[in-house]
């Protein structure tokens, strides 16, 4: 009989004690959704409203009062953000990128450009080397950094380029600024890339990808139509860039900075001459717009 009453309290004190061993045991990984006034992502990490102040919160490994986990935070709307957590943390050694960094991920062959700290990837060689004349200067990153950094939306064409679709052969377009699309006429090419133009028209058939992914096919240009965006060059050698139907002269620091890699050559460009220079780069990724 006495045997029974001790076991009994032994099982009455496992079960006065079970909830604060169930407590004790967490799990490794989890997932949490917090609602708050405003969530807008920044990047890898987040800037949240709530109880009227504003705060950044970042994606990193740090004690939150649970000890060390990793944190991936991710807006799901404008009103709520999502907390991905595992216990731990592993060191990934991201170095710091600025925009217009080439990287490229450990065991892959694509390139990516680094753009408002995103991911940009460049769907062929041939949009590549509208930007970069070289693989120079590429920087390896460990697969992690995709999460960590988000992919963006992919690079398109730059502006200056005459291309033609494998879904739409029999029409020509020009390359404009922010991945704009413009018909042109044969008389419009001639006017600008000369009578040999048909010998510069890109058919690159992942030109389809940059018309499924951007679709901003604008009104065909008329025979008075500027290139918006194209990098021009007269007869004195002088180097022009055209925007808003004007001509900008390019400075040395500008050529440079702004990596054109090709010219239009036209004797005189009879468009009105802008009063700002283009000297810092401003038509590669501000004015270009290749970021969306």
């Amino acid at each position: 009989m006495r045997k029974i009453v001790i076991s009994l309290a032994v099982v009455a004190l496992a079960i006065l004690f079970l909830p604060s061993i169930t407590k004790a045991i967490t799990p490794a990984t989890g997932i949490n959704l917090v609602n708050v006034t405003a969530c807008q992502q920044v990047g890898k990490d987040i800037k949240v409203t709530n109880f009227g102040s504003t705060y950044v919160l970042k994606s990193e490994c740090r004690d939150a009062g649970h000890g060390m986990r990793t944190y991936k935070l991710t807006c799901t709307s404008s009103i709520q953000y999502q907390v991905e957590w595992q216990d731990g943390c592993k060191q990934i050694v991201i170095p710091n990128l600025i925009d217009g960094d080439l990287v490229k991920i450990s065991g892959e062959s694509r390139v990516w450009v680094v753009g408002n700290g995103k991911l940009h990837e460049f769907k062929s060689g041939t949009i590549y080397h509208d930007y970069f004349s070289s693989y120079i200067n590429v920087v390896t990153l460990p697969p992690e950094a995709i999460t960590i950094l988000g992919i963006g939306s992919p690079v398109c064409y730059r502006a200056g380029n005459v291309v033609i679709f494998p879904i739409v052969p029999s029409k020509i377009y020009y390359t404009g600024l922010n991945c704009s699309l413009n018909q042109v006429s044969n008389e419009w090419l001639a006017k600008w890339y000369g009578d040999d133009w048909f010998k510069k028209i890109i058919n690159d058939q992942n030109l389809q990808l940059y018309y499924e992914i951007f679709n901003k096919i604008g009104l065909p240009f008329t025979i008075d139509s500027s290139p918006e965006g194209s990098a021009v060059k007269d007869k004195n050698g002088n180097v022009w860039f055209v925007q808003n139907g004007q001509k900008r002269i390019v400075t040395a620091e500008g050529l440079q900075a702004n990596k054109f890699q090709k010219f239009l050559s036209v004797d005189n460009l009879n468009l009105p001459t802008s009063t700002l220079p283009l000297e810092k780069n401003e038509a590669f990724l501000t004015v270009q717009g290749i970021f969306k």
